[in-house]
């Protein structure tokens, strides 16, 4: 069996195009068909684009440089912080920085304001103290991501302030299952991967050992369910592509359980397929949801390059160093 993604990609391509405002500036697109543009609709394509291997400079100069005007538009002029407005439902202003950041990252822009709330964390002991207090039974929109996560890679973070972050969660990684937090029990079952996904992106990003992929591979396989996915709902979601970063992340480390690994992926992807076959499914995906199936195809792609193929590179939302310019983007 060979899947070719480059038909997967033009796909995608083309649902963005439908999404986008015709009438508005480039870079602006609608979060659903006949919905309003938004934030993180402009976001997710952009994002979406940088996974898909697009190459920006492909877009054009004025292209690109409308987009991020379009993006820069959304900062919170009343709050006057460096954040922005227009943040979709249960998703944070620290969520939407580190999609910001991603987004103008793959763009070539900037952002107009420092971001304020670094100075929540930006010392070693402001740190300690942040993810001492993290909801950790809810952890999985805990705002490590767009937060510490992105401050990690800004000019202003030091050596000291990431070794203390990664000796925090090094002490307090449960060692039977290879996720945060030991002694704590999660709100569902689902947390753990929730959180470990946004927060193991620092061990890659700055080079430092993990201990127990084994753990997190075992942890993935337990959780999948007969039918093929992790998350139980009537669609494809995020926690099925975190799965799948949680497998490419950990088989970078370990060849633990491979095999079963495959099979695990194969699986899923029978699932996803079936729930693609209704095409009308389409107009029912949010920007968000095509940029989850952008980042899951791209998971395949790495998972199984025997299977899913392309002439382009594909990456994920996670992986992608494009989406953690934090030093490029950021106004000091």
């Amino acid at each position: 069996m060979k899947v070719d993604l480059s038909l997967k990609r033009i796909e995608l391509l083309n649902l963005f195009e439908s999404r986008k405002d015709k009438e508005g500036p480039h870079g602006c697109y609608r979060w659903l068909p006949g919905s309003r543009t938004n934030l993180y609709a402009s976001l997710d394509t952009a994002i979406a684009f940088a996974v898909m291997g697009i190459d920006s400079t492909t877009l054009g100069d004025q292209r690109r440089l409308d987009w991020i005007d379009h993006i820069n538009s959304y900062i919170d002029d009343y709050r006057h912080d460096g954040t922005y407005k227009d943040v979709i439902p249960r998703h944070s202003l620290s969520h939407a920085n580190g999609m910001v950041i991603g987004a103008l990252g793959y763009l070539g822009g900037k952002q107009p304001s420092p971001v304020e709330f670094y100075q929540q964390f930006n010392t070693s002991e402001k740190i300690v103290k942040r993810l001492e207090n993290i909801d950790w039974p809810c952890q999985w929109t805990s705002g490590f991501w767009g937060g510490p996560m992105m401050y990690s890679t800004s000019r202003s973070c030091t050596k000291e302030w990431i070794d203390t972050v990664i000796d925090w969660l090094n002490e307090n990684l449960d060692p039977e299952t290879g996720m945060w937090r030991k002694n704590t029990i999660p709100e569902n079952k689902y947390q753990p991967l929730g959180g470990f996904v946004h927060i193991y992106p620092i061990y890659e990003l700055h080079g430092k050992v993990f201990p127990y992929p084994d753990q997190v591979i075992d942890s993935v396989l337990a959780l999948q369910n007969e039918h093929g996915f992790w998350f139980e709902g009537d669609s494809f979601s995020y926690l099925d592509m975190d799965a799948l970063y949680a497998y490419a992340s950990m088989l970078r480390l370990s060849d633990y359980r491979k095999a079963e690994v495959r099979e695990s992926v194969m699986k899923y992807y029978t699932y996803l397929e079936h729930i693609l076959e209704d095409q009308n499914a389409y107009a029912k995906i949010t920007t968000h949801g095509l940029l989850c199936l952008a980042s899951t195809y791209g998971l395949l792609y790495q998972l199984l390059p025997d299977v899913f193929i392309d002439s382009v590179k594909w990456s994920d939302i996670f992986s992608c160093k494009l989406l953690y310019k934090t030093s490029a983007v950021e106004a000091l």
